[in-house]
């Protein structure tokens, strides 16, 4: 798999019964939309306009050029990739070096010893997590969900990639409540993103609506 910004490819091991885009052109570029859905939501924080830059439109000049620019403290950023199967976009993110922490759940003990393995082979063992989680949950999430959804200190980023049956309501819910700054959600099924889209960005519900920035189709037929 290409390495988001360059550099040398990744590799990832499957095992038998786990899950895997075989279009490898396809693979390449779901991962660069991730990470660049990551890094301009980000930039952009929840709810709010993008970035000039991002719409392709030029800053006023003049008074922007004569200002001093202010000194911040870096960021800690941190990813929670749910549904992460065998560290697709969590190995991938990581090898970015841009996080301080990933941490990727999933429902399979199997997805979950390959997505360390994989973790480990492309040198980012040490920023990685994986443990395995119910996100099929309908009432209280788990703890570890719970905990990771709202980190103190950081700025959060999450990536979804559920079967076709999307989310669930109680997961909807969650991540309303969640701290997350953007959320990048991957679908395999236009019906339950449409419904999971108008929950997640919907004026009803508990927590702070969505709203959406961008939507991008990818053709994975090999």
């Amino acid at each position: 798999v290409q390495r988001p910004g360059g550099g040398a490819p990744l590799r990832f091991e499957v095992p038998p019964r786990g899950f895997w885009q075989v279009n490898d052109g396809g693979t390449d570029l779901l991962v660069r939309l991730v990470a660049d859905g990551v890094a301009l939501g980000l930039a952009s924080g929840r709810g709010n306009e993008l970035p000039v830059a991002a719409h392709g439109a030029g800053r006023e000049a003049g008074r922007e050029e004569e200002r001093r620019p202010v000194e911040e403290a870096p960021r800690r950023l941190a990813l929670v990739d749910l549904y992460c199967g065998s560290g697709l976009f969590g190995v991938s993110l990581a090898a970015t070096t841009s996080f301080a922490s990933v941490l990727g759940l999933e429902l399979g003990a199997e997805a979950v010893a390959a997505a360390e393995a994989n973790a480990a082979a492309n040198g980012v063992g040490a920023l990685c997590r994986f443990e395995a989680a119910d996100l099929a949950f309908s009432g209280r999430p788990p703890a570890g969900l719970a905990a990771a959804l709202a980190p103190g200190g950081v700025d959060l980023a999450v990536v979804v990639d559920p079967p076709r049956a999307g989310l669930s309501g109680a997961m909807r819910g969650a991540l309303r409540r969640s701290t997350c700054s953007v959320l990048v959600y991957v679908s395999c099924d236009a019906q339950t993103l449409g419904r999971d889209l108008a929950a997640l960005c919907g004026a009803e519900g508990a927590g702070t609506a969505f709203r959406l920035a961008r939507a991008t189709p990818v053709d994975l037929t090999p």
